[in-house]
């Protein structure tokens, strides 16, 4: 997984780009979230995980204390690490 940061330009939060990796197969996917340092999680209704495919990324817009997860089969998280410019 990668994760691509960039401020608004507004000042209010970043936008966040979670993509698969270079060289993940076409019928691949992932599961990831966003994760709070407060507890939560998104998506949270209904709680979950969206689901990202090759060329085919997630963008959200988010406060800096949301991280990016990456969920696995087991549905253990990992946190992503986040590529600022």
């Amino acid at each position: 997984m990668q994760a691509f940061s960039t401020p608004n330009p507004d000042g209010l939060g970043r936008t966040l780009t979670i993509t698969t990796v270079p060289g993940c197969p076409p019928g691949g996917y992932a599961r990831v979230r966003l994760a709070s340092r407060l507890g939560g999680s998104l998506p949270d209704n209904p709680p979950g995980a969206y689901t990202i495919r090759p060329g085919a990324p997630l963008t959200r817009v988010s406060w800096p204390w949301w991280w990016p997860e990456w969920l696995s089969a087991s549905g253990t998280p990992y946190r992503i690490p986040e590529v600022r410019p």
